[in-house]
């Protein structure tokens, strides 16, 4: 198991590719600290069930958009842990499909406090707290590399992920701290593209060479080679996970 005795964070994780990645790293030995928003119950219910399966675990529950909130998520954590090895940088607030004339300051100001302020707050502690070899994974989107229309505000607020990665790169070299993103293309089974229809997915899928959509176990692999011993050489990457899809 490659996560052995490591600790592992990550935000927005009761569900979806948070929750994907989670059962992953607790599979691959590692004690895991999941964060939620809104849903204690969830959260819970699958602490429960890593629990049950042999795993270290832990929730924590708080806006990642409030910065005392997310200091108190990193304290939980030590408190709990000792120490912090790995930071999955997930949690984020979808906005798709809307042209911008139709995003009112309060839907704007949402997507922008989330994927913007809140990934800066969960880096900041992440650079404060990850121990020196740690590793530190943002992830992003492919709607950062590949301009669509009603994707303006979100795709706006996950390209300063890509930034945060470029830059916090270099300042967490001196430390053996690598710092990478990962880029997945839509997932069939997480966000808001869970919930389309047959044709839509369909449509989807043709724009891969694959004719298939991605799905969280497909992120799954890319996350896990970033944080091990492997990639100790790479840092300030972006790595797309997209089936090749021009999306």
């Amino acid at each position: 198991m490659r996560m052995t005795n490591k600790v592992v964070l990550i935000t927005g994780a009761s569900r979806g590719l948070g929750l994907s990645l989670a059962r992953r790293f607790a599979r691959e030995g590692a004690s895991v600290a999941l964060t939620y928003n809104t849903d204690a119950a969830a959260a819970d219910r699958n602490v429960e069930a890593l629990v049950a399966e042999g795993a270290q675990a832990m929730a924590i529950g708080g806006d990642i958009s409030d910065p005392d909130a997310v200091k108190a998520i990193f304290a939980a954590v030590l408190a709990r842990f000792g120490r912090i090895d790995i930071v999955v940088a997930n949690a984020g607030r979808e906005l798709i499909d809307t042209p911008i004339t139709e995003i009112d300051n309060a839907m704007f100001e949402a997507v922008t406090k989330t994927n913007v302020f809140g990934t800066f707050y969960t880096l900041r502690e992440s650079a404060r707290h990850v121990t020196d070899g740690g590793r530190i994974i943002v992830i992003s989107s492919t709607t950062t590399i590949v301009p669509n229309a009603g994707f303006t505000a979100y795709a706006g607020s996950k390209a300063a992920g890509r930034l945060y990665v470029e830059c916090l790169a270099q300042e967490m070299g001196k430390r053996n701290v690598t710092v990478n993103g990962v880029v997945p293309g839509p997932l069939r089974d997480a966000g808001v593209i869970a919930n389309l229809q047959e044709n839509d997915y369909q449509a989807l899928a043709q724009l891969s060479p694959f004719a298939r959509l991605g799905s969280v176990s497909d992120v799954e692999g890319a996350v896990l080679f970033l944080a091990s011993d492997d990639a100790a050489w790479i840092s300030g990457h972006h790595l797309v996970v997209n089936g090749a899809a021009k999306v």
